[in-house]
């Protein structure tokens, strides 16, 4: 606050700490389990209090008798027996302070029992509070965990007739965590549910269980694994990837594995055997190290660290038995379990608390709402938001149905949320009839006011995954009129736009492979899609029974959806390509002949072709979708099998980062909290930081140094007077190198500053403060961020890429300051790590262009990745050599392309030709792919053409359905 605010106002801090949460917690505890001893800590507080002011009360009337006195002291008898009266009841006084001391200590005994529940209860509270930082929607008042722990301690039908204060402690003990999770995951997205369950294994593990197994150490590892690289030392196993060999050699170095090299060098068959397992998780080999006796929890967070390193796809399957063996199945079922919308809205919430239904987009759930106020009797007002007339409406009706004791249900209040703010004060100021309920519904937005979210209670509605929910919901909502409607083709229409809608949909679960974003595909695409369809059909028809396939306009109802309904959300080339692949290959003629082939591979029955039904009338097609398989394989979607193996694997990494982000921002917010500094000169606060530094501090301080090592002293710039100067190629490395020294100078400056603070030499500033919070809670600082990089870098992990990107800066200085610009050509520059990659394409563009007096509009990128044999590298003065490619969902030697069913596939250095227009073949066989400069899939570099390296395996379409393109540089996948 600036100085001049706090010179006029006082402050004062009500804020929860953790010590006084607990304490609240204890207290409410033992007045709900051991009233008596409560009783006892009331009364004894009350007379200790009292004995104390009697004490000083004596101490005055002395001091009053010595100051009265006249005289001698020994020689007035009255001074002589006042004193003796007043040592007399002093000594009693004192005495019965003794005697309360005693019983405090039994007090002392009983509250100990209950005081790793009280700590519990704190760190769950907080954990609560840090959720906001991997989600915008994660709001939980106090008042909201006051309430889940009243109804443990009060509510619980488990403590009937438990008599015994161990036993009850025990189940009150768990059924928090049970409660606390069943309440906390309906408000959560199902992907972090799981994330929210270790958080709470990992806080019973430290507060709660008497032989608590020390597993600090293994959770940082697990924490820490987005910081393996590869110029860490390894010996490739055979078998094995290179990736899962990096990653080996890693677990290596913690205590517990240092023999597992070794091992795996002993048992390279089984060890490649158990990698290969559909389900490795549960047939973990032991390989840590056996002469140390493990616990249950032990061995399952250990085989957890082993299916990180070797099979990351089924790190989150892993985890869920990791917490199994903690928490019991309780927790584990409640991740899938079913939300009681009813038991929610009629016993949880009180009439001022409303219940925000928030939906992905294209998913309704205000008919859940419908059905629970229909069958349990309550009237319902429901209300349609997003105009002014709605929320007058709104207002009128909450008035009216706070006092007669109604429902009002508000849908898509993210159309509002302006006015949802006096909404919430319209709650705080009334007092409604208990009978009383407000429910909104709203798509999840972050326009939505946060301190609305910690008002109400949150529930999430998630789209059931898979194309047979999809068409299920889909058919449910047609009429049998509509559907049977005349022509009877349209039913068959209506069939294959569903399944494209389907298609198109749950490709979005497997983003950026499936699409390159996430497109607001919804339901409105769908149902405009199908009168789309009426109309063309209508018009065509003109009243007859039957259409030919043939006069069906096929061509309006593909450009229509390519064009407009979904293609007009669409911003990627190459996703409007897949998107054309798609419509081109349902939207047919041949759709309408018998066994026409929706997919090609259908496992679970002995046939490999799934066809479309025979029939038109709702019933046959809701019969047909009802015998698809629950779930499918990503093939029905058009990607490779291993597409399932990369979602897996990026959930298992997304849950890791927020893991780590959510334990150390709870380490560090308690820590900052309980060691503030407030109203002290600069002095006393050097002093008191140097010599009282909190946890956190001296970790920073230990990384801070190792972060220094890691950077290099300097960077050398290039000669300002050059006669290279105007030479394409020469401005942009000058500006690569001018980027490097100043981000380097910067950073270095930064993390010396935080050194120099942690060590308390330094006065914490509010921009020093930010900083160590950012870096002590492994969140990349934005100063630092000047060039496009993957999300999932940690500090380390960024500032070891930053490194092996400023010394390819260094050779390249080297080499241009010989003066030899074609010494250039030859160099091999890794792609994917200069800072503006996109701008080094068209420096060598403009170079070819100035060579040989070309346009830049004639010239076209050709590619050719060299063999692994090629020693000699013969390049004309068009070409360049570039490394670091990677393909995803395929394979290139030339410029041959061919399918891969690796998910990534390292390419060998490529050399990049300009060429002119008429130079490049113009084979039919080729195919256009994009080279994106990592996985998130934002940003091209550039396009080139292909060709297939043989013509039977030749598809256009499936190369993009596919999701085949190259990459500079990924932080994800391996």
């Amino acid at each position: 606050f600036p100085p001049d605010l706090c010179s006029r106002v006082t402050f004062v801090n009500f804020t929860v700490t953790h010590a006084s949460l607990c304490s609240q917690c204890l207290d409410q505890c033992l007045r709900a389990e051991r009233p008596e001893i409560d009783e006892k800590l009331s009364d004894l507080l009350k007379l200790q209090g009292q004995f104390t002011l009697r004490l000083r009360q004596l101490e005055k009337a002395l001091l009053k008798s010595l100051s009265d006195c006249e005289g001698n002291i020994l020689d007035n008898d009255e001074i002589i027996k006042t004193l003796e009266k007043l040592k007399n009841e002093a000594a009693e006084v004192q005495k019965k302070i003794d005697d309360t001391d005693e019983i405090m200590k039994e007090v002392k005994t009983v509250s100990d029992q209950y005081m790793p529940l009280s700590q519990a209860c704190s760190s769950i509270y907080f954990s609560l509070q840090n959720l906001h930082q991997i989600h915008f929607l994660y709001h939980f008042s106090l008042q909201f965990f006051l309430e889940v722990f009243k109804t443990v301690l009060h509510d619980n039908e488990k403590l009937n007739a438990i008599v015994n204060s161990s036993e009850r402690l025990n189940i009150i003990t768990l059924q928090l965590f049970y409660l606390s999770f069943k309440r906390v995951s309906r408000s959560l997205l199902h992907e972090d549910r799981l994330c929210f369950g270790l958080i709470l294994a990992r806080i019973y593990i430290k507060h709660v269980l008497k032989n608590k197994p020390s597993i600090d150490e293994e959770f940082n590892a697990l924490l820490n694994e987005s910081q393996v690289t590869k110029s860490l030392q390894h010996e490739k196993i055979e078998g094995l990837s290179e990736s899962q060999s990096i990653n080996l050699a890693h677990l290596a170095t913690k205590s517990g594995f240092r023999d597992i090299a070794t091992w795996a060098k002993m048992n390279r068959q089984l060890l490649v055997e158990w990698s290969r397992k559909v389900d490795p998780e549960h047939y973990i080999p032991r390989f840590w190290d056996q002469k140390k006796a493990l616990t249950d929890i032990e061995e399952s967070f250990a085989g957890l660290l082993i299916i990180q390193a070797l099979r990351p796809d089924r790190f989150l399957s892993s985890s869920t038995i990791f917490l199994k063996v903690v928490m019991g199945d309780g927790i584990v079922s409640a991740i899938d379990q079913e939300t009681n919308l009813s038991e929610i809205l009629q016993t949880e919430v009180e009439a001022s608390t409303p219940v925000i239904i928030c939906c992905e987009v294209g998913f309704d759930a205000s008919g859940r709402v419908d059905y629970v106020a229909a069958s349990s009797g309550k009237p319902l007002v429901s209300i349609a938001m997003g105009s002014k007339e709605g929320q007058s409406q709104a207002e009128n009706a909450i008035s009216s149905a706070s006092k007669s004791g109604q429902w009002v249900l508000l849908k898509n209040v993210h159309l509002a949320t302006q006015w949802l703010l006096s909404l919430e004060k319209k709650l705080h100021s009334s007092s409604p009839h208990e009978n009383f309920r407000v429910i909104l519904t709203m798509d999840i937005s972050k326009n939505v006011p946060s301190s609305l979210l910690r008002l109400g209670r949150i529930v999430t509605y998630e789209a059931p995954p898979g194309i047979k929910a999809n068409l299920s919901r889909t058919f449910s909502d047609i009429s049998s009129e509509r559907i049977s409607k005349l022509p009877t083709e349209r039913a068959k229409l209506y069939l294959i736009h569903a399944w494209f809608h389907a298609v198109v949909q749950e490709r979005l679960r497997y983003l950026p492979l499936g699409w390159s974003k996430k497109y607001d595909f919804n339901e409105s695409d769908l149902h405009c899609g199908f009168d789309m369809i009426d109309v063309w059909l209508d018009k065509t028809c003109k009243g007859r029974s039957n259409l030919p396939p043939d006069d069906i306009p096929w061509n309006a109802i593909k450009s229509l959806l390519i064009r407009s309904i979904y293609g007009g959300r669409i911003d990627n080339e190459f996703d409007l390509k897949l998107l054309t692949s798609f419509v081109n290959r349902l939207f047919t003629k041949k759709s309408f002949e018998e066994n026409f082939v929706l997919i090609k591979v259908f496992e679970g029955t002995k046939s490999k072709d799934l066809v479309m039904p025979q029939g038109s009338k709702r019933e046959v097609l809701l019969s047909w979708i009802k015998q698809l398989p629950e779930t499918q394989t990503p093939s029905w979607l058009g990607l490779a099998d291993n597409a399932e193996h990369i979602l897996l694997q990026q959930l298992g990494s997304n849950m890791t980062m927020k893991l780590q982000k959510l334990i150390v921002s709870s380490e560090v917010d308690n820590l900052v909290a309980e060691h503030e500094l407030v109203g002290e000169d600069e002095r006393s606060m050097l002093i008191k930081e140097k010599h009282s530094q909190p946890m956190w501090m001296k970790t920073l301080a230990d990384q801070t140094h190792h972060w220094l090592t890691i950077l290099p002293k300097n960077l050398i710039n290039l000669p300002k007077k050059s006669q290279h100067k105007k030479h394409p190629l020469y401005r942009f490395f000058e500006r690569e190198i001018e980027m490097g020294i100043n981000l380097l100078e910067d950073v270095k400056s930064d993390i010396s500053e935080v050194k120099v603070a942690c060590q308390g030499e330094r006065r914490l500033t509010n921009k020093l403060r930010q900083l160590m919070s950012e870096l002590a809670k492994v969140i990349l600082p934005n100063s630092w961020v000047r060039y496009d990089v993957s999300p999932g870098f940690t500090v380390t992990a960024w500032l070891l890429d930053f490194n092996e990107r400023l010394k390819q800066l260094q050779l390249i200085s080297t080499v241009l300051d010989d003066g030899d610009m074609t010494a250039l050509r030859s160099h091999m520059i890794w792609l994917g790590g200069l800072f503006a990659p996109a701008a080094f394409i068209t420096a060598t563009r403009q170079t070819v262009a100035e060579i040989n007096s070309w346009s830049l509009e004639e010239l076209e990128l050709n590619i050719s990745v060299m063999k692994a044999n090629d020693i000699k590298i013969n390049l004309n003065k068009d070409s360049f050599i570039i490394a670091g490619l990677k393909m995803i969902g395929g394979n290139c030697i030339g410029n041959q392309l061919s399918l891969s069913d690796k998910m990534v596939t390292n390419l060998h250095p490529a050399i990049i030709t300009w060429s002119q227009n008429s130079q490049l073949s113009n084979s039919k066989d080729m195919v256009t792919l994009p080279a994106y400069l990592n996985e998130t899939r934002r940003k091209i570099l550039f396009v080139v053409n292909l060709e297939f390296a043989t013509s039977k395996e030749f598809d256009t379409g499936t190369v993009h359905e596919r999701g085949v393109a190259l990459m500079a540089t990924s932080t994800h996948i391996p």
